[in-house]
């Protein structure tokens, strides 16, 4: 990008803060470029049986009388809606399972088994109940990820709001809230608290990057990480504050860069 291409970001910045959004928006206007986003599909799920293929990726609907609705991400992630207007971000491969009827009128339930993004619909009459590799999540109203990794162990980590997080059948459990993540071990009755690691580790899901005073080392560490490339910055001193849509790479770091006078090489 040249300097001259750049140069109206200065006039967004604030000491502290990285008006980002605003400034992109300006950039993106003045250049005319056209970046392509890959937005998640947002599939409001009814109870039938179909078969939807765009672009490449699969969705998969199927009920039965015993198991209801389940919903399958193909190689890609795919975003549904349930009845009751819960939102549910699948990672590639990850399938859900759930009653129709019960999501809208009775218990809310749903079977998982992968790793999934929950926004759940408040209603503090009806709790929302995740199911899957022995463990279970309760919440009111929230957002959370739910991680099922390799040997039958689950992780749970809140963006949002608070979950209780145990055993299946064990009637008991921890109660998390935002930026707080658990690990249960497979075997293990109880979960216990862990590192929650970085705030943008959802991203993948909500396709938003979030930076609070964050150090410039981690957040080129968060933005390297998902996009598979190597970033490094001239001066690493720096912290940057500000939210960015997960979308051209190239346009994120030429923001930060001029807005800091910093430069930031990518390899």
């Amino acid at each position: 990008m040249e300097e001259k291409d750049l140069s109206f970001v200065l006039r967004h910045y604030k000491k502290g803060q990285l008006d980002t959004q605003q400034a992109i928006r300006l950039f993106r206007q003045r250049t005319r470029q056209s970046h392509s986003r890959r937005p998640l599909r947002a599939i409001a799920v009814a109870a039938t049986v179909a078969v939807l293929i765009a672009a490449g990726a699969m969705l998969w609907l199927g009920q039965s009388a015993e198991k209801g609705v389940t919903v399958e991400a193909g190689s890609v992630a795919e975003a549904c809606t349930l009845p009751d207007g819960s939102r549910i971000t699948l990672s590639p491969g990850t399938s859900i399972n759930y009653s129709p009827d019960d999501m809208e009128h009775g218990h809310r339930y749903v079977e998982l088994s992968g790793t999934a993004y929950f926004e759940v619909k408040h209603n503090p009459r009806r709790p929302f109940i995740v199911s899957g590799q022995g463990a279970t999540v309760k919440v009111l109203g929230t957002k959370f990820q739910i991680e099922q990794l390799a040997g039958g162990s689950s992780t749970v980590y809140v963006a949002d709001g608070r979950v209780l997080f145990g055993r299946s059948g064990t009637g008991s459990g921890i109660v998390l809230r935002r930026g707080m993540k658990a690990l249960l071990d497979k075997g293990k009755r109880h979960p216990q608290i862990i590192p929650p690691g970085s705030a943008n580790q959802t991203v993948w899901a909500t396709r938003i990057f979030v930076f609070d005073n964050t150090p410039m080392n981690e957040a080129l560490g968060d933005l390297s990480a998902f996009y598979n490339v190597n970033l490094t910055a001239s001066d690493s001193t720096q912290r940057i504050t500000g939210t960015f849509e997960a979308d051209d790479l190239n346009t994120i770091i030429s923001v930060i860069g001029k807005t800091l006078g910093i430069k930031i090489e990518k390899e």
